[in-house]
Order: structure tokens, then sequence, then C-alpha cells
């Protein structure tokens, strides 16, 4: 008679010898990144960014402009999201509702911190366009009503991605100084958010429901790619154009093909993990390039 033996190890003797890492890191980093964008951190850092981005071009950086709006980025989607998740969670996806159920106080906390650092700057800053400020609370209060109908600017067919698109522009133009009839910088940063948040709708093509006519039901997903990219080519050519330098040059060129790039990898890549986190967070890329080649 033969006898077989299998020897295993352990699974502390792997992860000591390191065996396990590519089980561990992975896990870790999906952690982090499912953190940042169910507390709507990521968006709000994207926002903050955007802002930085405006101001480093006008060749004044105002910190004051990109707290603001990553407050009032933090604290307006915490409160949409938290209203839809008290009132009606069901609309919530599986992930993200067992991670505010684990999260809810602290997003509580983080939105009423927000919301008072936000009112700080507001009631201290001579920055403020208030007129700007006053629409965009009004576009954010009623993007969703917080009841158990589909009610808010969001149910309107063809509405939200103009709606969302809309608010950020206003809330960014209400921090920055001095810049409020700059209409080609305001047409540049509109087709700049457009681009960027028609892949939100294409995330969402099999859970809208058909009367809300998006972009990609109406013209599909391949044009709507082929628009994000013309729409982000262009705000990038007024800009190149209207703050021109060199180095601004350079950036947007780099960021333009990798911009490119990402909007291309929709057609196989069209995850909410993707679009969620690397198209969202392409604003703090660009911000990252402006910064770096301000320095030369």
């Amino acid at each position: 008679m033969v006898i077989s033996l299998k020897l295993v190890p352990c699974r502390p003797c792997i992860t000591l010898v390191g065996l396990d890492k590519d089980k561990r890191f992975p896990e870790f980093f999906q952690r982090i990144k499912n953190a940042l964008i169910y507390s709507n951190l990521w968006v709000s850092i994207a926002l903050a960014a955007l802002t930085v981005t405006i101001t480093v071009l006008h060749d004044r950086l105002i910190t004051t402009s990109a707290i603001f709006s990553f407050c009032m980025a933090f604290a307006g989607y915490n409160y949409i999201y938290l209203s839809v998740y008290f009132i009606t969670p069901n609309k919530i996806t599986n992930q993200r509702k067992q991670w505010m159920d684990r999260h809810k106080t602290l997003l509580v906390l983080g939105c009423l911190i927000s919301s008072l650092t936000a009112l700080f700057v507001l009631t201290s800053s001579n920055n403020i366009h208030y007129w700007f400020f006053v629409v965009f609370l009004i576009l954010s209060s009623f993007y969703i009503v917080p009841v158990k109908k589909n009610l808010g600017l969001r149910f309107i067919p063809t509405a939200k991605i103009f709606v969302i698109s809309s608010a950020w522009v206003l809330l960014i133009m209400s921090s920055l100084p001095h810049i409020d009839r700059d209409q080609w910088l305001i047409i540049a940063l509109f087709s700049y958010l457009l681009a960027i948040t028609i892949p939100f709708d294409i995330r969402d093509i099999n859970t809208d429901p058909a009367r809300l006519k998006t972009i990609p039901q109406i013209i599909g997903v391949k044009n709507s790619i082929y628009l994000a990219q013309c729409l982000n080519i262009i705000a990038l050519l007024i800009l190149s154009i209207r703050f021109y330098q060199p180095s601004i040059l350079i950036a947007n060129l780099i960021y333009g093909v990798l911009a490119t790039t990402a909007f291309n990898k929709l057609r196989h890549q069209s995850s909410k993990t993707y679009i969620n986190f690397h198209i969202e967070g392409l604003p703090i890329l660009w911000c990252l390039l402006i910064l770096v080649v301000s320095l030369f």
C-alpha cells in the first residue's frame, strides 16, 4: 500500500513568507477605493481639484475656494445619499448600502462639519458671488426631493446631466473672485463637466428608466463616448487659448491624451468602479499636471 502525503502550509506561514500578498493588497486597496467613493470624498476632492486648476490658470491659487468647493460638494452629495438611505434605502445599491450601514454616523458627522466649515467660509470671505451660490443651492436642493416618490430635477427627461454640470459650474464660479463675466471660462467649464458626467449616464444605461431619455439612451453608448471626448477637447482648446502659456498648453495636451484614452476604455470597461473612480478622478489628474507645470 502506498501512502500519499500532501503538505499544506498553514495560512500564517503563507502570510509570513509573502505568498498571500496578491490576495491581501488588492482587497486592501479595494476597501480604500470603496471608502473614497461611498463616502463621497472622491467626488469632493475632484471638485476641489477642478477649482484649484481654474485658480492656477488665473495665476491665483485661492485655497479658500478649493476648501469651499470641497465642503459644499461633500455636504451636498452626502445629503442626497443620506436622504435616499433613510427614506428609500432600496434605491441604493447593496454594496453602497452595506457600507453606509457601518458608517452612517460618521457620514452624518462629516456632513455637519463640512456644512459648518462652508458656512464659515461663506460668511468670512469676500470672494463669494452670492447669486451663483443661491442658484447652486436651488439646483442641489431640488435635484432629489427627499420623499418616497421619484421627485426632483433628476427625474426630468434629459435634465440630469445638465443639472449636475450646471450646479458644479455655479459652485466653482461662486467662490472665485472677479471672473463672473468670463463667459469663455464658463463655456469651457460647462463643456468639461458635461464630458466627465456623460460616462455616469453610460454607467446607468441599464438601470435608468427609458422615460429619462439620457444621452446614451438617445444616441447610444458609442456616440456618447465620442461626444464626451469632443466636449473635453473643446474645453481644453478654449482654456489653452484663453490662458495661453507654453507650460499650460503642454499640461493640457498631456491631460487631453490621457482623458481621451480613459473615455475610449468605456467601450469595454463601463463598470461602476471604473467610472466612479477613474473617470471621476480625471479632474484630480488634470490638477496635478497643471500644478507640476506651474512650478517651471
